[in-house]
């Protein structure tokens, strides 16, 4: 009999439920989630307060939210940006998570929060955002959560980190040096490669990878041996746009797809994708 090939790696839209449904989910996913939802709900719907949002999650856990960065904290706990069901579903109880532009630790948070007994490595090279990941890091007494003060980059030294000008967190910060504007700063940073942090901070193996580094991804990613993918199970990127060539959402994908893994597109700038042949050691 005819051995039958596999399918190859597929590239292929997100689908979602219904408009109406995702609003609903949203809301339950608050209420359902956090002890003082109602609290969300009146800083979201206008009342005049310019202190940082202490959101208590129903399992325990204690979450600093700015004002500047209540989007990204909903965009992450409510509409899940980095976790769509079919990647849930391969995720195991006590998954090995690397966070490459943690920015406040919403995403390492997060992943406490389903996964109580995961273990985070966050890296975020902003001091502004790094000192309220430290707190929420704090906060949350003494889970297996690791933070890193560093930059990801495709070698391993300094780099000039380009952010707004002033002071404050900030979701737009990126080692890309090309376009900078006007009313920008730079902050010298210490770079490590995601080679040698899988090899040396988690044993070699990851099973959600999430990448937000303002369109540094490429640079991580297409330097990364081809031998490290095996042991990535799942990848959560936010894909910006730089060019039309090489590095934009859509190359990303069939790069990933090449490497055997399965890459669902959402409707924004978020890819994820599914280790077809993942292998926990070789």
């Amino acid at each position: 009999m005819a051995v039958r090939e596999p399918n190859p790696a597929s590239v292929r839209p997100l689908r979602y439920p219904p408009r109406f449904w995702r609003c609903l989910s949203r809301y339950g996913f608050l209420v359902a989630g956090f002890s003082n939802w109602a609290g969300f709900l009146a800083r979201k719907w206008g009342r005049a307060d310019a202190s940082p949002l202490r959101m208590t999650t129903r399992n325990g856990l204690t979450i600093v939210v700015p004002i500047p960065l209540l989007f990204p904290f909903k965009d992450i706990f409510l509409h899940r940006a980095y976790a769509p069901p079919e990647l849930l579903a391969v995720l195991p109880e006590r998954p090995v998570v690397v966070d490459l532009g943690a920015n406040a630790g919403f995403f390492s948070l997060f992943a406490l929060h389903i996964r109580p007994g995961a273990r985070c490595i966050s890296f975020e090279p902003l001091p502004d955002n790094f000192g309220i990941l430290e707190e929420n890091r704090r906060l949350q007494g003494p889970r297996d959560w690791r933070t890193f003060n560093q930059a990801v980059s495709a070698t391993a030294g300094t780099a000039t980190l380009v952010c707004p000008e002033g002071t404050g967190p900030s979701t737009v910060s990126t080692l890309r040096t090309d376009g900078v504007q006007a009313h920008t700063r730079t902050v010298e940073v210490r770079t490590r490669t995601l080679d040698e942090i899988l090899e040396t901070e988690v044993g070699g193996s990851c099973d959600w990878l999430k990448i937000d580094v303002e369109g540094f991804e490429y640079e991580i990613l297409y330097t990364l041996p081809p031998r490290r993918f095996r042991r990535i199970r799942t990848l959560a990127i936010e894909a910006d746009r730089v060019d039309a060539s090489r590095n934009n959402r859509e190359a990303l994908a069939r790069f990933l797809a090449s490497m055997d893994f399965d890459v669902l597109l959402a409707d924004d700038a978020v890819l994820y994708a599914l280790n077809r042949s993942y292998q926990p050691g070789f």
